[in-house]
C-alpha cells in the first residue's frame, strides 16, 4: 500500500481571517503528517488577491512540503477547476486528495482512507463538522437525504482520486458550475471505479453569514439543473401546492405534514447508515433543506434563462 499522498487545496477568498485560519491549520497538518512518517505534499492553488496570497505564503513559508502556486491557466470559467487543473502539474504521488479550504482533515483521517485507494479509482466520504450550527445541520440533513435518494451520493467539497486518471485521460471542461460532479462524471465515463466507502470521515468547519447561506441555496439549486428530473420535481412542488390550497387547505396541510415526515425519515435512514454515532439529530432539519428548493429552484431557472450565476467572481451559465 502507498504511504504517500498529494493534497490539492484550491483557495479563493477575500477574507483575511479565513486565510489566517487556513494557514494555521496547514502548519498544524504539516506537523501531524511529519510525525506519522507519511510522504506527502500539499499544493495550494491560490487565487486570492495579492495581499492575501502573500499573507498565506508568510504563514506557511517554513514548510518544505507545501507548494504555494498561482494558477497560470485560467481559461475556464470556474476558477476552482482552473486551480485544480494547474495544481495537477505539481502532483508527484499516485494518491491524490482534492479538498475545499473549509476542511480540517487530520493525519489519522488521511491514513484511514489509504486502503480505499486500493479499492476505488475515485471516491468521496462523509464530512463531519467541528460545530453543528443550524446552517450546518440543514446542509448535513440534505447530505444524508441525497445519499439515500441518489446513487451517485451527495458531493461535499472533496474528491479522492488516483492521479494516473489525470495523466491518462486529462482534465474535464472547466466552464461548468458543479465542479465535483464534473470531475467525477468525467472519469466515470472513462471507466474509473467510483466509490463511497462507509465508516470514513473528514472533519470540516463552516462559519457563514445569513447572506452566504442564502447564496449557497441558490447555487445548489442551480447545480441541480445538472439533474433534470430532480430539478423539475423541485420546480413543480411550489405551484402544485398553491393550486391545491385553492381547492382544499386541509388536504394540503395533511399532505405537507406527511411530506415533512417522509423527508425526515429518509434523512434519518441516511444518517443511520452513513453518519457517525456521535452526530446530533441533523435529520430533523431535512424538511427545511428540501423546502428551500421550492423557491430557489425558480430563482435558479431565471438565472439559467438569462445571465447565469456568479461564482468566485465569474459568471457561469453551464451547471455541468
Amino acid at each position: 500500500m502507498f504511504q504517500s499522498i498529494s493534497i490539492i487545496i484550491p483557495v479563493k477568498s477575500k477574507d483575511q481571517n479565513t486565510i489566517s485560519q487556513l494557514g494555521k491549520y496547514l502548519c498544524s497538518l504539516d506537523n501531524e503528517l511529519v510525525e506519522k512518517s507519511i510522504q506527502y505534499e500539499i499544493i495550494i492553488a491560490d487565487e486570492c488577491p495579492c495581499g492575501l496570497f502573500e499573507q498565506l505564503g508568510q504563514i506557511i513559508r517554513l514548510s518544505e512540503h507545501i507548494i504555494h502556486i498561482i494558477p497560470q491557466d485560467r481559461s475556464g470559467k470556474n476558477d476552482k477547476l482552473n486551480g485544480i487543473y494547474s495544481a495537477f502539474e505539481y502532483v508527484n504521488y499516485e494518491y491524490c486528495l482534492i479538498i475545499d479550504d473549509h476542511f480540517r482533515i487530520t493525519a489519522m483521517e488521511i491514513i484511514d482512507i489509504m486502503p480505499c485507494f486500493e479499492e476505488f479509482d475515485l471516491f468521496k466520504i462523509v464530512p463531519v463538522f467541528e460545530n453543528y450550527s443550524i446552517d450546518v445541520m440543514i446542509d448535513h440533513a440534505g447530505f444524508f437525504f441525497r445519499c439515500i435518494t441518489d446513487k451517485t451520493k451527495q458531493f461535499a467539497g472533496h474528491i479522492a482520486m488516483k492521479s494516473s486518471l489525470y495523466k491518462e485521460y486529462g482534465f474535464p471542461d472547466r466552464d461548468g458550475l458543479y465542479d465535483e460532479y464534473i470531475v467525477e462524471k468525467y472519469y466515470a465515463d472513462k471507466g474509473a471505479h467510483i466509490g463511497f466507502p462507509k465508516d470514513r470521515f473528514f472533519t470540516a468547519t463552516q462559519k457563514i453569514t445569513l447572506k452566504n447561506f442564502f447564496e449557497q441555496r441558490v447555487r445548489y439549486a442551480y447545480e441541480n439543473i445538472a439533474f433534470p428530473i430532480r430539478f423539475l420535481i423541485h420546480l413543480c412542488l411550489f405551484p402544485i401546492s398553491l393550486l391545491l390550497m385553492k381547492e382544499n387547505v386541509k388536504l394540503v396541510t395533511i399532505l405537507f405534514g406527511l411530506y415533512c415526515i417522509c423527508i425526515m425519515l429518509i434523512s434519518l435512514w441516511g444518517q443511520f447508515k452513513f453518519g457517525k454515532k456521535q452526530m446530533p439529530p441533523v435529520f430533523l432539519f431535512a424538511p427545511i433543506w428540501h423546502l428551500t428548493y421550492w423557491i430557489t429552484s425558480w430563482m435558479a431557472l431565471c438565472l439559467f434563462l438569462t445571465k447565469g450565476i456568479s461564482f468566485g467572481g465569474n459568471r457561469i451559465h453551464n451547471p455541468k
